[in-house]
């Protein structure tokens, strides 16, 4: 007797379409065989399945044959839903052509592994109401384990969020049609700083080719950001890292970008970081602009402002930039000083704190004159150039006055002080006075010697004519005098005058400068070791001592001695010639050594061109001696000198000043 057959539907209890379609179908046909012959997990995880409201589907076995439910049969489609009943029992592979290669890989995955894998949002084609469709799913992968706990099938959960995405796609689209028509370039990274999505102005901005941008990081060897100085920036300093690293957005940070072959350029960006649904941070938004230009003339500026300032604190001219005040009628009456430079201060006394002062506060005997002149200009644009005594200062001075522009009382003046070029002006016109009529009185007397001897010629007088030769030869001797000592001054301004050195005696030097003056009014008095020789040019130093003594005897001619006397101090020798006359005042001993320059010895006036103490004067720093003198008045004066007084270092100061 045989046993009897167990129904087919014992073992599915749900209900539905596919639970009805399960128990009625054949499985002996398949390699699952007849459903009372299933294993209980089998069995379980079907009657699971087809009791859940939630879409899924099992694969089952080594054919991966395939069950579900009916909300999953629901969101194939109307039409899918009756071809799909016909999968039934089939192999996967056959069921699913054209998505297996990714299905057998995710189940073969799970069942090795044993572990669940989650995907979300995916998109499958899928033939549906009619059409092809992009279909996105988010699903799950779980493994189906028998007693033993090994997986022998897949159960998928799976939910279709088309609609999600289809929303959020329609939210991305209107924001980059946001984004590709912003004037800023945009450019968003993921989270390890790689380029996602860069906008049209983006790549006009940097020159970039649009399909090639996003496969680069913000630095990289051939494309590198750099600092506003010039040295390498890193990726962590850029601002999207900064943004994605803080949380917080940056602002207008500026950097700079290299690449071999192109100019650099500037960029100003602000970043801002993207956080998922969770918070966290998943990448960086990025907007920039172009700011090469803006950064050249910065830099230009810079420089100009800096050739500008240099030249402004370097040149000799005083500067100063004034502003004319003009009262109700409109006339000038006074400017605001609003800049000066360093040449100012020197030639002025006013310090910067004269800037943004009044000129009268400053200068209050300030003569109208400057105030009108700087006010014409202000007024007619006109520029001008004069010169002029400023009697508050009691010096002259050359100016030059320029107005700034026709909207501005702004008038740059730029002035010099020109009272020593007057001084030696007027120097130069007294001692052409004076050269004229000291050339003058020997060459009238030469003339009428000669004027005498030529009518002498015929009938000579022997008594006459000894006395007239001797009187044109001191002539001439005079005439002689005046024009070496200007071949003199002359050969010293061009540096042209020689040295012949040689070792003589000191005491015996002091003597033979006195030999030629013949004068009952002055007694030489000496003082110098017999001994003690000097190393120089003989000739030379007597000129200079010769000068002083015909001084002493010129400018003190009631005193009845002079004294002279060398000595020796440390490594050098000190020769000085000492008056009893009237002395110098203090106000003209710092020019007496200058060319051309002659005292005035209360009103009595000598005879001489102002060369004699400015060729001794450079004769001696020749030698790399020193001269100067001390004078009291009333109580005379001494004038004084000192050469090197051993011969390797006079050799030394001609060796390293004169060849």
């Amino acid at each position: 007797m045989s046993e009897p057959t167990q129904p087919r539907n014992t073992c599915i209890y749900g209900k539905g379409e596919m639970s009805a379609l399960i128990r009625s179908f054949d499985w002996e046909k398949t390699s699952l065989g007849p459903i009372h012959t299933w294993s209980a997990h089998l069995l379980i995880s079907v009657n699971l399945l087809l009791d859940s409201s939630f879409p899924m589907l099992i694969w089952w076995g080594e054919d991966r044959i395939q069950f579900y439910n009916d909300a999953y049969l629901r969101i194939l489609g109307t039409d899918n839903s009756k071809k799909q009943l016909q999968t039934l029992g089939r192999r996967g592979e056959d069921c699913w052509p054209d998505a297996w290669p990714r299905v057998s890989e995710l189940i073969e995955r799970v069942l090795s592994s044993g572990e669940s894998e989650f995907v979300e949002d995916e998109m499958v084609p899928l033939y549906r109401n009619g059409r092809m469709e992009n279909v996105y799913w988010t699903y799950a992968y779980n493994p189906i384990r028998n007693m033993g706990g090994v997986p022998e099938g897949i159960l998928v959960v799976c939910t279709e969020t088309t609609h999600t995405q289809e929303r959020l796609q329609h939210n991305e689209e209107q924001l980059k049609r946001v984004l590709d028509h912003m004037a800023e370039g945009v450019g968003i990274v993921d989270r390890l700083g790689k380029i996602i999505y860069s906008n049209p102005m983006a790549h006009q901005i940097l020159n970039t080719e649009g399909f090639k941008f996003p496969e680069r990081s913000s630095n990289s060897p051939e494309w590198y950001n750099t600092r506003l100085d010039g040295t390498r920036m890193s990726d962590e300093e850029h601002p999207t890292t900064i943004a994605m690293s803080t949380g917080k957005p940056v602002f207008n940070y500026e950097f700079a970008i290299e690449r071999p072959g192109l100019d650099k350029m500037y960029l100003s960006m602000n970043a801002a970081p993207i956080t998922d649904a969770k918070g966290e941070v998943s990448g960086a938004v990025g907007m920039f602009m172009d700011i090469t230009k803006r950064k050249q003339t910065e830099t230009e500026l810079r420089a100009s402002e800096s050739r500008y300032r240099t030249l402004f604190n370097s040149i000799d001219e005083s500067f100063m930039l004034i502003e004319l005040i003009f009262d109700a009628e409109g006339r000038p009456e006074d400017y605001w000083i609003r800049e000066i430079n360093p040449a100012f201060s020197r030639q002025t006394g006013l310090t910067k704190a004269a800037c943004n002062q009044r000129a009268r506060t400053l200068m209050p005997g300030l003569e109208d004159l400057w105030i009108e002149t700087y006010g014409q200009v202000a007024l007619t644009g006109k520029s001008i150039r004069f010169e002029d005594y400023n009697k508050t200062t009691k010096q002259w001075y050359r100016a030059f006055a320029s107005r700034v522009s026709e909207e501005t009382p702004f008038v740059i003046v730029v002035f010099d002080n020109i009272t020593a070029k007057k001084e030696l002006e007027q120097r130069k016109d007294d001692f052409i006075s004076i050269a004229s009529h000291e050339l003058k009185t020997p060459i009238t007397s030469l003339k009428a010697s000669l004027q005498l001897l030529d009518r002498m010629k015929d009938q000579p007088n022997t008594a006459t004519l000894p006395r007239m030769i001797d009187q044109a030869n001191r002539s001439v001797n005079k005439v002689t005098v005046l024009i070496d000592m200007l071949l003199n001054a002359t050969r010293m301004s061009e540096g042209q005058l020689g040295l012949q050195l040689e070792r003589f005696n000191a005491l015996e030097l002091l003597k033979a400068s006195c030999s030629h003056i013949q004068t009952a009014n002055h007694n030489f008095v000496f003082e110098a070791n017999p001994e003690l020789e000097i190393f120089a040019d003989e000739n030379r130093v007597e000129q200079v001592l010769v000068n002083l003594v015909n001084n002493a005897v010129k400018y003190a001619p009631g005193a009845s001695e002079i004294y002279l006397k060398a000595e020796k101090l440390g490594d050098r020798v000190m020769i000085s010639v000492r008056d009893l006359g009237p002395g110098i005042l203090a106000e003209q001993l710092p020019h007496l050594f200058d060319r051309h320059y002659r005292a005035d010895f209360s009103g009595m006036q000598y005879s001489g061109l102002g060369l004699g103490l400015y060729i001794s004067a450079e004769i001696v720093k020749r030698h790399g001696g020193e001269i100067g003198v001390e004078s009291t008045p009333g109580l005379g004066s001494t004038f004084w000198f000192s050469l090197p007084g051993n011969i390797e270092l006079q050799q030394g100061y001609l060796q390293g000043n004169l060849t």
